[in-house]
C-alpha cells in the first residue's frame, strides 16, 4: 500500500547552510516518521554526499534487527536533494515468557518497505522554506495495518522536522 504525503517547512537559516544540513542527514531519512530506531547508519560510498551515494542503515525495533538501504538518487546543490531507501523487517520465529515462567512461541511476520523523500529547497523571507514530498510503499502484513501506521510515520515526521529545525537554527554561524 503507498503511504504520500507533503510537508513545508520554514527554517531561519540561509539556503545553503540548510541544504548541508539535510543532505549531511541523508542516511537517516527512513528513520523519519518509521518506528525502527536507527542503531547504525554507515556510508557506502566514497567522497561527498551527492547523487549515488549510498548508506547502509541498521535498525532495532522491539528487539528485532534490520537493515535496509539508503540512496541519494539527484543532488542539485542548494535546489533539491531525493533519497530513495529500502528494508525488509520481521520473518522470524520468536520465543517470550508470560508472567508464569510459560513460554510462548510466535512469528513475526515479514513485512518490506521502500520509498523516497524528495526535498526542495528555496529562499523565504530571511531563511529557507522546505517543500518535502514522500512516498513509502509497504508490502506484507504492514500493507492492512497502513492506516495505524501512516497516523504514527506522521506524527514522527512532524517531530523529526520540529527537532531539525530547532538544531539547524541553533547552529552559531
Amino acid at each position: 500500500m503507498l503511504l504520500e504525503r507533503d510537508w513545508e517547512i520554514v527554517v531561519d537559516k540561509p539556503v545553503d547552510e540548510v541544504f548541508a544540513a539535510f543532505a549531511e542527514r541523508a542516511g537517516r531519512v527512513p528513520a523519519w516518521g518509521g518506528s525502527p530506531e536507527v542503531a547504525q547508519v554507515r556510508k557506502l560510498t566514497e567522497g561527498p554526499v551527492g547523487a549515488g551515494s549510498r548508506y547502509l542503515l541498521s535498525a532495532e525495533h522491539r528487539g528485532r534487527h534490520a537493515e535496509g538501504t539508503v540512496e541519494v538518487t539527484d543532488y542539485d546543490p542548494d535546489q533539491a536533494i531525493k533519497i530513495a531507501w529500502s528494508g525488509e523487517f520481521g520473518g522470524h520465529w520468536e520465543q517470550r515468557f508470560g508472567a508464569a515462567g510459560i513460554a510462548n512461541f510466535f512469528y513475526s511476520p515479514r513485512w518490506a518497505t521502500n520509498g523516497t523523500i524528495e526535498a526542495r529547497f528555496a529562499e523565504h523571507d530571511n531563511g529557507t522554506r522546505i517543500d518535502l514530498h514522500g512516498e513509502n510503499n509497504l508490502s506484507g502484513w504492514a500493507g492492512p495495518a497502513s492506516l495505524i501506521m501512516r497516523w504514527f510515520a506522521y506524527r514522527r515526521i512532524n517531530g523529526d522536522l520540529a527537532r531539525f529545525k530547532s538544531v539547524v537554527e541553533s547552529a552559531r554561524d
